[in-house]
């Protein structure tokens, strides 16, 4: 064939990193690795993910569509074989002037006509340009492949990431709740304090602003909660109208496991 063969280029891998002590060897990482947080939710969520977002439904479908034209590549390495028949069946009246004698033809006539054509090609492969066109082929749908599990793992980590930032939302929210209420508390004691003179209006005015500045964050941490929970039905594929994740506190969460220090996503 016209042309080399392709070599994969050598890269040198350093066999441990750097910071790595010599004796410590990590656990290998599962492919669902986010099961290990232990968390059912989280686990619905990806399964919601991976069945329904349309970037990841894109890539499996370009890793078909370059299986389909690998195989289209593969199939020009033997014979092609076409039919085309044809059926054609006409009645001529008996009427009709006779196109040799000109006289008016006394009888009808039926004409059935079968066509059944076979045609057979074939390239003989002198310079492997066909066998060329079918290794790009092929290494175009394991690139594809590669593309949709890398698509895959984007989408696993963003919906853990989103996640467990709404769950940390969640918990400031109950903070800021807490907060809200001591500081509504305190308002109501400095009011009473200033009716009855044990606290002057300059105290109570910047406690009613503790106050109003707590809820303003409050609101922030709210509205930061809905745009991640839209965030996750984007990735969900689900209309951001109908989707919900229940309020769940980041200290009712079961721990993230124990990644140990060598690797580098610690």
């Amino acid at each position: 064939m016209v042309g080399p063969d392709y070599v994969r280029p050598s890269v040198e891998q350093p066999a441990r990193f750097k910071s790595q002590a010599l004796s410590e060897v990590g656990p290998p990482i599962p492919e669902e690795w986010w099961r290990l947080y232990r968390e059912p939710e989280l686990d619905r969520l990806i399964a919601t993910a991976s069945e329904s977002n349309q970037t990841l439904r894109q890539a499996v479908a370009r890793v078909d569509e370059a299986r389909a034209l690998a195989r289209v590549a593969g199939s020009y390495l033997y014979p092609t074989i076409s039919n085309d028949p044809s059926f054609r069946r006409q009645r001529y009246s008996a009427n009709r002037e006779s196109v040799i004698t000109g006289k008016k033809v006394l009888q009808g006539a039926t004409v059935t006509d079968w066509l059944i054509p076979f045609d057979l090609t074939y390239e003989i492969d002198v310079w492997g340009r066909v066998r060329r066109s079918f290794e790009s082929a092929r290494a175009q749908a394991e690139a594809s492949a590669d593309d949709a599990a890398a698509v895959r793992l984007i989408v696993e980590t963003d919906v853990t990431r989103f996640y467990y930032t709404l769950r940390s939302l969640d918990a400031q929210a109950q903070i800021l709740e807490r907060t809200v209420v001591a500081y509504r508390e305190q308002v109501r004691i400095l009011s009473v304090q200033l009716r009855t003179g044990l606290a002057g209006p300059i105290v109570v005015s910047q406690a009613q602003s503790q106050l109003q500045a707590t809820l303003a964050l409050q609101r922030d941490v709210l509205r930061a909660r809905a745009d991640q929970e839209h965030a996750l039905a984007i990735l969900c594929g689900r209309p951001a109208s109908s989707f919900a994740v229940a309020v769940n506190p980041q200290g009712e969460v079961s721990p993230p496991p124990y990644r140990p220090a060598c690797r580098p996503s610690s």
